[in-house]
């Protein structure tokens, strides 16, 4: 019996079992997340739609101002016309929803962060916990699907962002400006011997393992403070402003190791980072699997 037992625990697939913690995860969060990428994706092309092209915009402030422009701005709605009325309205209208949009996108970064957070800390160690941990999966299970599912929503909020940036420019043909931002990029490149596909790499994973890093950091913080139900907010401030110190020691040395006060070029600083940060998500990882392995105290 005991062989049987056994046997099925090495042919057991862990890959299935984490991809149905990241699809449980993955869809509960999108229940509040999506709605809020949807108004940013329909405010950005409100405000694509609406805005004036570039070339333009300053041409309608100056048609509807040129006839009382001394020396001061000031603006006569009684003797513009209507177009020039629209013109300015139209350039108010769109200040006021930018500056909507750049609140609106700041809100929504901190309330992904805010989402998965409490997400991760509701499924481990609210009430939902009892039931989570009573399933047939593994700690190291459900801390990876967990992981894998906020790691996508931080792309996808990302790419949210990005998306919605280009949809405020829609009538600007801000094509051409990337085109040569890319053109410049390239010589920039090319005049310091970089590669330019190994910098996207860099800033790809670059991106993706700060992501990661963040993530696991949070998932750090509340296995620490689930050691004590007494005082666990006090205990998740210090035991962030410790890490952070203790990163930050961490990061310095082994730069200052690695680099032994010499000058490294831009790429090989790059690939420390990466490398740097990985340790660092593997000790955040580490530390909260132990945690919830051996000292796990439910709330």
């Amino acid at each position: 019996m005991l062989i049987m037992e056994n046997e099925e625990i090495t042919k057991r697939n862990p890959f299935e079992r984490i991809g149905k913690v990241f699809k449980y995860e993955f869809i509960h969060a999108s229940k509040t997340l999506l709605p809020l990428y949807s108004v940013l994706l329909v405010l950005g092309l409100l405000i694509g739609l609406l805005a004036s092209p570039m070339k333009d915009f300053t041409q309608n402030i100056f048609d509807a101002t040129q006839e009382d422009f001394h020396y001061e701005f000031s603006y006569d709605s009684t003797n513009a016309t209507r177009e020039q009325q629209i013109a300015v309205g139209k350039t108010m209208a769109v200040a006021g929803l930018t500056f909507l949009y750049i609140l609106l996108a700041t809100a929504i970064f901190i309330t992904t962060i805010i989402v998965l957070a409490r997400r991760f800390r509701t499924s481990m160690l609210g009430d939902e916990a009892y039931l989570n941990l009573s399933l047939p999966v593994t700690m190291g299970e459900h801390l990876w699907g967990r992981f894998l599912s906020d790691l996508l929503w931080l792309l996808i909020c990302f790419i949210v962002f990005t998306v919605s940036f280009m949809l405020c420019l829609l009538r600007n043909h801000t094509l051409p400006w990337f085109v040569r931002g890319f053109q410049q990029l390239n010589n920039i490149m090319e005049e310091n011997n970089i590669s330019l596909w190994v910098f996207y790499i860099q800033i790809a994973l670059e991106y993706t393992i700060s992501s990661a890093l963040m993530i696991l950091f949070v998932f750090c913080i509340n296995s620490i403070s689930s050691i004590s139900q007494k005082n666990q907010t006090l205990i998740k401030i210090i035991a962030a402003v410790v890490l952070i110190i203790v990163f930050t020691k961490i990061d310095g040395g082994l730069m200052k190791m690695a680099t032994q006060n010499e000058d490294v070029s831009f790429s090989t600083s790059m690939w420390l980072t990466i490398g740097i940060n990985t340790l660092l998500c593997g000790i955040c990882m580490g530390t909260t699997h132990i945690i919830f392995h051996r000292r796990l105290n439910l709330e």
